[in-house]
C-alpha cells in the first residue's frame, strides 16, 4: 500500500508474538534511532480472524517519504506497561511547529481513541495528526493538524488495540483498573523520553469512550472529549430534552425517546450489556419519525 513512499522497508509483524522485542523508540527528523534495524520500518498488525494490515511508515528523513514538514521531528515506538512483560503500548507522537510558547512550556496534548480498543491511528491519519492517508492511499498535509501549536501525541490504548502489543491474550485489560493501570505506565515512560516532557503542562483528549479518563499522577493541567462517555446514566438521559430544545424532534418523538432513555437506563442497572442492546436498536429514526 506504501510502496510508492518507501523503499528497502523492513516489514516486522506485531501481532502479539511472545518473541516480540519491544523498541523503545524510533525519531523521525531529530536525533539517531536507538535501533538502526528500525530505522526504515513498515509495523503491520493483523490477527488470525482477518487479513486485514495497517501501516505506519517509520523512516529517519524528509528525503525518504513524501512526508510533510509538520510531521517533522517525530517520536515513535513502543511504552512497556511494566519491565517484565514484552506487552507495550504503541505511540506516535509530533513536535509542535509554531508554538507560542517556549519548548518547555508547550502543552502536550495525549489522544486516547474511543471504542474502548478503537486504534488512535485513525484521528492520527484521518483527523487531527500531520498528514492524511486519502483515498487513493497517498498522503497528503493536514492544514488543521493539533501539532501546529501543541506537542500532539497519540496512544493505541489499552494494549491490544492497535498496534499496541498484548505478548499474552491474559494480558488484556478485562477492567478499568488494568486500562488505567498500563496507560499510567506508558505515559510515564513516554515522559522519560525527555527531560522536558515532564514539566510541560499535559491535556489529556479524545471522544467517545476516551471518556472515562483514569486519575494520572502526571502535570495534568485539562481534559478535552468530544463526544465524551463521563456519566452514562446521565448523558442518557438527557439526549430527548436536549434535541427538543434545540429544535431537532417534535413534543411527541421527545416522548417515544425518553421511552427509549429510560430502558437504556434500565438495562445500565442491570449491567447486562449483551444481547440486551438489541432491545435498545428498535429505537430507530423511523420509529419516532412524525
Amino acid at each position: 500500500m506504501l510502496s510508492d513512499y518507501v523503499a528497502g522497508v523492513h516489514l516486522v509483524r506485531i501481532d502479539g508474538a511472545k518473541d516480540l522485542h519491544v523498541r523503545p523508540m524510533v525519531v523521525v527528523g531529530g536525533e539517531p534511532s536507538t535501533s538502526p534495524t528500525l530505522s526504515k520500518t513498515i509495523f503491520s498488525s493483523s490477527s488470525s480472524s482477518s487479513s486485514s494490515y495497517f501501516y505506519a511508515c517509520l523512516v529517519h528523513n524528509q528525503e525518504a517519504i513524501h512526508s510533510p514538514k509538520e510531521t517533522l521531528p517525530s517520536r515513535y515506538g513502543y511504552l512497556p506497561i511494566n519491565p517484565t512483560s514484552a506487552s507495550a503500548i504503541f505511540y506516535a507522537f509530533y513536535e509542535a511547529q509554531n508554538s507560542t510558547f517556549p519548548v518547555s512550556q508547550t502543552p502536550l496534548l495525549i489522544w486516547l481513541q474511543g471504542g474502548p480498543g478503537c486504534s488512535s491511528m485513525l484521528a492520527n491519519l484521518y483527523e487531527l495528526g500531520p498528514w492524511r492517508v486519502t483515498q487513493s492511499l497517498t498522503l497528503q498535509p493536514n492544514p488543521g493538524s493539533w501539532n501546529r501549536i501543541f506537542g500532539l501525541l497519540f496512544l493505541d490504548n489499552p494494549i491490544g488495540s492497535g498496534f499496541s502489543v498484548a505478548s499474552t491474550p491474559e494480558e488484556i485489560p478485562r477492567d478499568q483498573n488494568a486500562v488505567a493501570k498500563h496507560l499510567f505506565a506508558a505515559i510515564t515512560n513516554f515522559l522519560q523520553l525527555d527531560p522536558l516532557f515532564k514539566h510541560r503542562p499535559i491535556y489529556i483528549t479524545g471522544e467517545s469512550y476516551d471518556g472515562n479518563v483514569p486519575a494520572l499522577g502526571v502535570n495534568l493541567a485539562g481534559v478535552a472529549i468530544g463526544d465524551g462517555l463521563t456519566d452514562p446514566k446521565t448523558q442518557v438521559l438527557s439526549h430527548a430534552v436536549n434535541a427538543y430544545y434545540v429544535g431537532l424532534i417534535n413534543e411527541r418523538q421527545k416522548n417515544e425517546l425518553e421511552k427509549g432513555q429510560l430502558e437504556a437506563v434500565l438495562v445500565l442497572s442491570r449491567r447486562r450489556f449483551t444481547g440486551e442492546i438489541q432491545t435498545l436498536m428498535r429505537y430507530e429514526p423511523n420509529h419516532i419519525k412524525d
